[in-house]
């Protein structure tokens, strides 16, 4: 125990008064009794023995009450290891202040971000001119694990802003401990956040035992919030005046139920549509608008709504293609085969055609379907890039030729599949077994294929010759259980789909391509191509972002430009017309950016925050306690405000003051001298 005015304890001396005064009162005369009344000496004598302990109990407690009185004014104080004083010399703070969005709520004395920041200040007030500081924030800057006077660190929290990452617990005590700057001074770190369980991250956590924490809570009882979790359209294709459905999915993250929450939809900044949703407690819900497409070209779509307690993610960007109908292209041995008759009649197709020679490579390259039928001379050229179109999200179709005796050597590598043999065929006695089974109607590559399974659909005879490809997935079989049409199984090596078809399209081994079956599966297939190459938006937590564009560029780098104009050099690499880059940390705001090249506008895409800052549950000081349990070099504070967190920062400077018990125990001691004096008899 320590005083903080150790210069009151001379008043110990003054116990000594009550002692002499009752001393002094005991010197009193001898009385001597006279026979006549010896009968009332045993009565006196048991009275003055009453007598005598009431005055030593008086005594007693007149002295505790001036002892405890002396004690208060002393100002005592138990310290722990983890205590310091903010006068000695190697002394360092480590301070982290969480900046993500969710720190943007206002409980009505500032945003959570301005709360955490005034204590910051108060800290630097209570540390000594050797103090020196390390800051951090949700950005992790080199700079600022710097060594830094509280002066420097002032000016460093006026510039503070919000910050579209999130960190955890883990990641921050981590960054903290591999920080050298501070050499071997004593460490204490300081972590102001809201504590989101979702971005958080898991306990427990490793901390520094050389350092001592303290975690401190900010937070404001308010925890609800309505967001935007996604959005999709009716359809892969859109084209001017099309009657477009665009379904979104809100979810609402508070703890009371949300009725007829509003939606807008603007396009190119001109409100289309509204719409209302109810949102139950903790649940999403889904809704949509309609809307005619009366522009044609790359759109910039935003659905908003209105909610005060959070506005970071009150809007929500995508783009729309309005022009762009799908490009198929198709590479066949075969004159005229049936696949390009389907393709080149219809109006949401850009249709081109070759027999493998004389390729227009370009043309194939901005494909969003390929087709490749027979392999045996199959160009290099085409081999070469099939990576690269996967790479791009392109979707690819294989049929073998009536030739083919096998995967070409060169094909699988590309695809990282084995080289399989053909199987031979017999025509005769396999009928039955060849008949293609109804498909899986759950399969989500059918939906809205039929409109009800029947058994009086005649599905197609084929004849497979190519057997099971590894890392496919069968979408047709056989009754004999061979496969008849896959496609790769998702977490395959790329983005885009790729199909097999495992029999040559000849009458001997099939009829699909005469039956009424052919047409919507090849429109199916070119319909999920779209959805695979084009992405409607982006988020801020996708650290790389990859876009298709139409461009050859040279040694000139390509930018990204945000809407105040100002030009951004990604790190990038081109491969094909895949465009693959790095997201940069100067994009903090959500909204639409567009990829520049040589002042030409290549793209737009659209960036959104990340839907977990959106959600509003947090951890409590009780429930950061009850997960830390067992740490001894971690201190939870309470949700504090300014005053209370300078009160507290006296108790981790000085220790934990005393002096309140002992005024409470003086006036305790002085109200049992007064009961004594008047009740004890």
């Amino acid at each position: 125990m320590e005083f903080g005015n150790p210069l009151a304890l001379w008043g110990l001396l003054g116990l000594s008064l009550p002692v002499i005064i009752h001393l002094v009162s005991l010197q009193k005369a001898k009385k001597i009794y006279f026979s006549s009344t010896e009968f009332l000496r045993q009565l006196t004598v048991e009275s003055s023995s009453k007598r005598k302990l009431k005055e030593w109990l008086i005594l007693a407690s007149r002295v505790l009450a001036l002892l405890f009185m002396v004690l208060a004014f002393s100002m005592p104080y138990r310290k722990d290891q983890s205590h310091w004083n903010t006068e000695q010399e190697g002394l360092a703070f480590q301070v982290y202040v969480d900046n993500s969005y969710s720190m943007e709520r206002n409980p009505g004395q500032g945003t959570l971000l301005d709360q955490s920041l005034l204590h910051v200040q108060s800290l630097l007030k209570s540390g000594s001119p050797s103090t020196r500081y390390q800051f951090l924030d949700n950005d992790f800057r080199s700079g600022d694990l710097q060594s830094m006077s509280a002066q420097v660190l002032s000016r460093r929290t006026t510039e503070e802003k919000f910050s579209v990452r999130s960190r955890t617990l883990k990641e921050i005590a981590n960054r903290f401990a591999t920080a050298d700057q501070l050499g071997k001074r004593n460490k204490h770190c300081f972590i102001f956040s809201d504590f989101q369980k979702s971005t958080l991250g898991n306990f427990p956590v490793a901390f520094d035992s050389t350092s001592n924490y303290y975690l401190i809570p900010v937070q404001n009882t308010a925890r609800s919030n309505v967001y935007i979790d996604s959005i999709w359209f009716d359809r892969p294709v859109v084209k001017k005046g099309d009657r477009l459905k665009v379904f979104y999915k809100a979810f609402n993250s508070g703890e009371e139920e949300v009725k007829e929450q509003l939606f807008k939809l603007f396009i190119n900044q001109k409100q289309s549509a509204i719409s209302y949703v109810d949102l139950p407690i903790k649940a999403g819900a889904v809704g949509s608008f309609e809307y005619i497409v009366s522009e044609s070209g790359e759109l910039k779509g935003a659905i908003t709504l209105e909610d005060g307690d959070l506005s970071f993610d009150n809007s929500f960007y995508f783009t729309l293609n309005a022009s762009a109908a799908i490009k198929v292209a198709s590479i066949s041995d075969q004159i005229n085969p049936p696949q390009n008759l389907i393709f080149s009649e219809e109006d949401d197709f850009s249709f081109y055609a070759s027999n493998g020679q004389q390729l227009n490579y370009t043309t194939l390259d901005e494909a969003d379907f390929i087709l490749i039928e027979g392999w045996e001379q199959l160009p290099q050229g085409v081999i070469k890039r099939i990576p690269i179109w996967l790479n791009a999200g392109k979707s690819i179709l294989f049929v073998p030729g009536v030739k083919d005796r096998s995967i070409p050597t060169e094909l699988a590598q590309a695809l990282v599949v084995s080289n399989l043999p053909f199987k031979k065929t017999d025509t005769t006695g396999r009928a039955s077994q060849g008949s293609i089974e109804f498909p899986d109607v759950n399969n989500p590559f059918f939906a809205d294929f039929f409109e009800e399974k029947s058994n009086k659909v005649t599905m197609p005879v084929a004849l497979p010759t190519l057997p099971v490809v590894p890392g496919y997935t069968p979408l047709l079989s056989t009754h004999g259980g061979e496969a008849a049409v896959s496609r790769s199984s998702s977490g395959s090596a790329y983005k885009g789909v790729s199909y097999f078809i495992h029999f040559p399209l000849s009458k001997e081994n099939s009829n699909l391509a005469q039956h009424s079956f052919f047409v919507p599966l090849l429109l199916k297939m070119a319909l999920l191509s779209k959805e695979n190459a084009e992405k409607l938006y982006f988020r801020q937590s996708d650290e790389i972002i990859q876009l298709s564009i139409n461009q050859e560029k040279n040694k000139d780098l390509i930018e990204i430009r945000d809407e105040k104009g100002t030009l951004i050099i990604p790190s990038q690499r081109l491969n094909g017309t895949l465009l693959t880059f790095d997201l940069p940390e100067q994009i903090s705001q959500p909204g639409f950016y567009e990829l520049v090249y040589k002042n030409n506008t290549l793209r737009t895409f659209a960036l959104n925050t990340s839907k977990t800052e959106s959600k509003t549950d947090f951890y409590g000081s009780e429930e950061l306690r009850s997960s830390l349990k067992g740490i001894p070099n971690v201190k939870v504070l309470d949700n504090i405000s300014e005053i209370a967190f300078e009160e507290q920062l006296k108790e981790l400077t000085k220790g934990v003051p005393l002096w309140k018990y002992c005024l409470f125990l003086s006036l305790l001691f002085f109200f049992v001298e007064i009961v004594l004096i008047r009740w004890f008899k």
